[in-house]
């Protein structure tokens, strides 16, 4: 299994940030992700799509997997989930084009996920609330910022969103072969 947002450089950083105590003790998490399935691909019919189909596999929830996980890695398996699905049916789609999901984790971090097929413009973002502070992830600027209550600090994590994407298919990729040799343990399991 790939998940790609594991090898993500502002994922990572994230990570990095929490285990060196730099927000304090974290409390919850907010992520959302939100595109318009009908111009993903122009000379498709969106309807199509393994997405659309609950049937094939699909819907936001399957299909925009990235969030549930990088959550899950950051703060434990889910031992509470809650679920709403949204949209009703603005694409004509069989599955959710929607969702929001509120899972609380091993670790006790609650966290609170928006997912949809129907959002403009594209729409990825992640903040982590600590006692001490907020880490704050925008997809698309190649940064990541600690805010304080009198100060933000903002390192940045690339030179922009897209080549960041593409290394964490590079990363996840050089992952698996060193796997595959022996030589690491699989990040998913």
């Amino acid at each position: 299994m790939g998940y790609n947002f594991l090898h993500h450089n502002a994922i990572k950083l994230i990570k990095k940030l929490i285990k060196e105590n730099k927000i304090g003790n974290v409390i919850s998490a907010k992520s959302q992700f939100g595109t318009y399935m009908p111009d993903w691909h122009k000379n498709e019919d969106y309807k199509k799509s393994y997405a659309s189909n609950a049937d094939m596999g699909g819907g936001v929830v399957l299909t925009s997997i990235h969030e549930q996980n990088y959550l899950t890695d950051l703060f434990g398996e889910a031992v509470e989930v809650k679920a709403m699905k949204t949209g009703g049916n603005l694409l004509d789609i069989k599955a959710e084009e929607g969702a929001e999901i509120l899972m609380r984790h091993e670790s006790g971090v609650v966290s609170n996920i928006h997912l949809n097929f129907y959002q403009k413009p594209y729409y990825r973002n992640c903040q982590v609330i600590g006692a001490e502070g907020t880490i704050y992830w925008d997809f698309l600027i190649p940064e990541v910022k600690i805010l304080y209550k009198d100060k933000t600090e903002i390192i940045k994590t690339g030179k922009g969103a897209f080549e960041l994407l593409d290394e964490s298919y590079t990363e996840q990729m050089h992952h698996f072969t060193e796997v595959i040799k022996g030589n690491s343990k699989p990040v998913v399991i």
